[in-house]
């Protein structure tokens, strides 16, 4: 039996010129690569995917887990939720109000808090009742309504400043006045009264009160009854503010330097009153051109006024 084999030609054929930088290699018409869903979307921005390493997985779930670790609340924490507004400390403990807390606590749940704990809560307790008690308050004012006032209006003085006051009842009634007793009380324990609204108690064993305390080492004291007498105090505490300063400059030798060498200096003097100013000036030995500077700085005195004849100027504070 006959079998065909096939026959075959070759063609001398030229080989396909090399690809171009960029070109396509192949037939890509003919080949569609698989592409996983995930991979279309991500190159389809404008940066390719990145591979997340194990460290930087472990790094991302520590973030994650210092999230949501709840951080347990400081003493300072509670502090900064007492002295919030009554509005907002009912936000902060999500609709519940420290007034119905407090009343609704039970021996049952006291029981569980520590001596210590209870000690302090005791202690709260007794100095709150004390201080509901208080009967007097004091108000800031100027000198003026401090004279007005008599025994009651006064200056204090201390390491928070110095100022002006007066006592007053604490009462939402504003026709209430104080007692004879009361009066009596502030007279004796005007530090107390200042600091606490009432005289501290005074236990035989223990020490004397912080306010008692202050007030006799000169921490702080106070002055009642202001009036003629007790003005050079408050001016040199610096309650009255100078209106004028004047600065005198004098030219001498200065010592502990060498001999010859001439230094600049100045004298200041505080001055409170119109009259305290009129005394600064020599009218009798005064140039024309200064005695009409000092009759029109005196009209209005306010700014600064030179005397270069005699060296010294004054102006208003």
């Amino acid at each position: 039996m006959f079998t065909t084999q096939p026959i075959t030609t070759t063609s001398k054929t030229q080989p396909p010129a090399p690809p171009h930088r960029g070109d396509p290699v192949g037939d890509v018409s003919m080949v569609t690569p698989h592409v996983e869903p995930t991979a279309a979307i991500q190159s389809s921005g404008s940066n390719p995917p990145v591979a997340v390493s194990q460290k930087g997985k472990r790094k991302a779930a520590k973030k994650k887990e210092k999230k949501n670790k709840k951080v347990k609340p400081s003493p300072s924490d509670y502090r900064r939720l007492f002295r919030m507004s009554a509005p907002k400390q009912t936000e902060a403990l999500g609709g519940f109000t420290v007034d119905g807390i407090v009343s609704n606590l039970q021996s049952k749940q006291l029981v569980h808090m520590s001596d210590r704990a209870l000690r302090d809560l005791e202690r709260s307790i007794g100095e709150a009742q004390w201080d509901k008690q208080a009967w007097c308050t004091h108000h800031e004012c100027t000198r003026e309504e401090a004279i007005a006032k008599g025994p009651l209006g006064g200056y204090y003085c201390g390491e928070s400043g110095n100022n002006y006051f007066y006592f007053a009842p604490k009462s939402t009634d504003k026709s209430t006045e104080f007692t004879a007793k009361q009066l009596r009380m502030v007279d004796e324990h005007t530090a107390c009264c200042y600091m606490c609204g009432q005289p501290c108690p005074i236990e035989p064993d223990e020490d004397p009160c912080e306010c008692r305390m202050g007030n006799s080492h000169g921490s702080f004291w106070f002055q009642m009854e202001l009036g003629p007498e007790t003005i050079d105090e408050e001016r040199s505490y610096g309650l009255i503010k100078p209106k004028w300063l004047r600065t005198k400059h004098q030219t001498g030798l200065q010592t502990g330097l060498q001999t010859g060498l001439q230094t600049g200096l100045q004298q200041s003097e505080k001055l409170y009153t119109k009259d305290d100013l009129k005394k600064c000036f020599d009218l009798n030995n005064m140039s024309t051109d200064q005695l009409v500077a000092t009759a029109v700085y005196l009209k209005n005195p306010v700014g600064k006024l030179e005397n270069l004849e005699i060296g010294e100027s004054i102006v208003s504070c």
